[in-house]
């Protein structure tokens, strides 16, 4: 019995013996402002929840084959291994066990996605508990291994709805402790998940032909897909917020000519420039590597093939480069230079897109100390490379650009934002008593984060209508019980009809007349934010602890209360224009050519604003009064 069949089974069993729980936000809600309360924010220390440099990176694949890791990426001990009773040393699995392939693969792949090979050598493992999610150590955690449960009775009039409860249905193949187990509402962790290979249309199990003779296009719908229409709106938010569905590209010069999507164009010098992979241009090089040439990204499928989009996961999906080298003895590997490297070929595959992003994510955690799981989630998506200003069925939120979210968050969405309502401690943090969502900034005492892009609010282009694939789905075998496996025992439910976009989805698109799709920034910690992007988003922004600089214009109104300050830096060549900054508390440091449209003091004074150069406020209001006064420089 095949790994597909016998978590098919497992799943139906559970089908018949559901255990619902009451879905959980947080185990605790802290105080916020309003401006109905007449008194400041007050910073409230609640439970630590920020990535840490100890924290595990889970790497599998469901096997433990580890021969010749070494050479592939870089590790001369063999991982440690998470088991049901907590770490063993690699000594745990007898030898003969390490039988080497796709595993060692998985590690190069991760090693390229990390910056180097070896990294972390401290902080991975590998495991084989991958449904045993809720024993899994914080921290990342990478699974190249994908249970397609796609059974058709969840799809249609005979499906059961089972509205915002959390079941075994609901779970998947893989899940974070937070969802499965329902004993901890801490964000520390963040799963990737490969999101499944295409299948060649002439496989010989896989033959799926009109009557005529000609192939059938087909999608394989993923977990989300299958399963969505049986939960409430809460329950599909709390699916997507501590997994991301990653998957892949390929890139190259002549192959892939029949591909099912070009997707080149979304490949930006950022990414050709800090992606490291395994092309005929180079192993274990950068796409950009000086040849004026360049590289032709695909979905590396033909259009016959039948391949996994995200239709349903498009929230809480991503696309990374999923190509490695591969030992395969008495192959010739032509690379675009003429040369020849025997006994190698390059192949590509979500089990290694996953990995490579996973290392990625730790990249980003690094640079931005006191980060949470959830936020390097958001990083990533809010700065991929996407051909439209929403979520796709095909693309989810683009192609991952790792150097772009190395350079801070692309823009504050509320539909990311509100899936951190569910952790611990932070229900309130993000969500205003009005409704408003808020990025929590949280910034540990003596660190920076330095945000470069620009920056926007929630998604423009709110999708409409409707789009119909033939989907494949599993089919039972009614003499044993199990599910069918292969292609021309499955079943083509023809057109079937995905809506692109469903209510769940609300926030991650601006409605100006809908306040909880419209996000703030709060600035918490007593350490540093320096934004040098432009920041264009419709709520406004808090400062309530620690320093924001400002080196950019800023198209929202700026709260600064007690215990913070911002500092607004321009050289006399370059103008800063500020929409308006209420002071309620804090410390304003004006320098250079700043342009600010109002400001507002709570208590009337000046005495906590510094200027220098060409400041010039155009309406300043005082609490009491209305215009206090109009002046061009103060």
């Amino acid at each position: 019995m095949n790994r597909k069949t016998i978590a098919s089974l497992t799943i139906l069993i559970a089908s018949l013996n559901v255990k619902a729980a009451k879905l959980v936000f947080t185990l605790e809600k802290t105080p916020t402002y309003n401006k109905t309360d007449k008194k400041f924010i007050k910073y409230v220390k609640y439970k630590n929840q920020a990535v840490e440099y100890s924290d595990g990176i889970g790497i599998t694949d469901g096997t433990l084959d580890f021969e010749n890791l070494e050479m592939y990426a870089g590790y001369k001990e063999k991982p440690k291994l998470w088991v049901y009773d907590g770490w063993k040393t690699n000594s745990y699995v007898k030898s003969s066990e390490y039988s080497g392939g796709h595993l060692v693969e998985v590690y190069r792949a991760f090693s390229l996605g990390a910056g180097g090979m070896g990294k972390y050598k401290d902080n991975v493992y590998s495991t084989v508990l991958i449904a045993e999610s809720p024993l899994l150590p914080k921290g990342l955690f990478s699974s190249s291994y994908t249970i397609q449960d796609d059974y058709k009775h969840y799809l249609g009039k005979n499906s059961i709805y089972f509205g915002n409860v959390i079941n075994e249905i609901a779970v998947g193949d893989v899940a974070s402790p937070r969802f499965y187990s329902g004993k901890t509402t801490d964000n520390i962790w963040l799963i990737f998940q490969s999101m499944g290979n295409p299948v060649r249309a002439n496989s010989k199990d896989w033959i799926v032909k009109n009557t005529d003779g000609s192939l059938i296009n087909t999608v394989i719908p993923t977990f989300e897909t299958i399963h969505f229409g049986m939960f409430g709106e809460e329950i599909q938010k709390l699916m997507r917020s501590e997994k991301v569905r990653v998957g892949q590209y390929a890139c190259s010069r002549d192959e892939y000519q029949n591909s099912l999507k070009d997707v080149t164009s979304l490949i930006t010098e950022l990414i050709r420039k800090n992606v490291r992979t395994d092309t005929a241009a180079g192993l274990g090089g950068v796409m950009d590597n000086g040849k004026k040439e360049e590289l032709r990204c695909v979905f590396p499928a033909a259009k016959e093939d039948s391949i996994v989009y995200p239709l349903y996961s498009r929230a809480n999906s991503v696309y990374e480069n999923g190509q490695v080298m591969r030992f395969q003895k008495g192959n010739k590997l032509k690379m675009d230079d003429g040369s020849i490297i025997p006994d190698w070929t390059i192949v590509s595959g979500t089990s290694y897109s996953s990995p490579r992003i996973t290392g990625g994510a730790r990249q980003v955690a690094e640079l931005f100390p006191g980060i949470t799981y959830h936020e390097v989630k958001q990083f990533i998506f809010t700065t991929a490379s996407r051909e439209n200003d929403n979520l796709d069925n095909i693309l989810g939120w683009g192609i991952a650009d790792i150097g772009k979210a190395k350079r801070g968050i692309g823009s504050l969405n509320a539909g990311l934002v509100e899936e951190q309502k569910f952790f611990t401690g932070m229900y309130d943090r993000v969500k205003g008593k009005d409704g408003m969502p808020f990025f929590w900034a949280e910034i540990q005492e003596g660190k920076e984060w330095n945000w470069d892009n620009d920056i926007q609010g929630s998604m423009t282009k709110k999708p409409q209508g409707k789009t119909c694939y033939n989907m494949l789905v599993d089919t039972v075998d009614k003499n044993t019980g199990y599910t069918n496996a292969t292609g021309e025992k499955n079943a083509i439910i023809e057109n079937m009809c995905i809506q692109n976009f469903i209510p769940s989805e609300k926030n991650f698109y601006k409605d100006i007349n809908d306040i909880e799709t419209l996000t703030g920034l709060r600035k918490a910690g007593k350490g540093r934010l320096n934004i040098f992007g432009k920041v264009e988003i419709d709520g406004v922004i808090q400062v309530l602890e620690g320093e924001m600089s400002i080196y950019s214009d800023v198209n929202t109104e700026i709260e600064v209360y007690e215990n913070s300050k911002i500092l607004v830096n321009s050289d006399k060549n370059r103008k800063i224009n500020i929409k308006k900054i209420a002071v309620l508390g804090g410390n304003i440091d004006l320098k250079g050519n700043v342009n600010i449209g109002e400001m507002y003091l709570e208590n009337g004074e000046l005495k906590n604003i510094s200027a220098e150069d060409n400041v010039i406020v155009r309406k300043l209001y005082h609490r009491l009064y209305n215009i206090l006064r109009q002046t061009k420089k103060i």
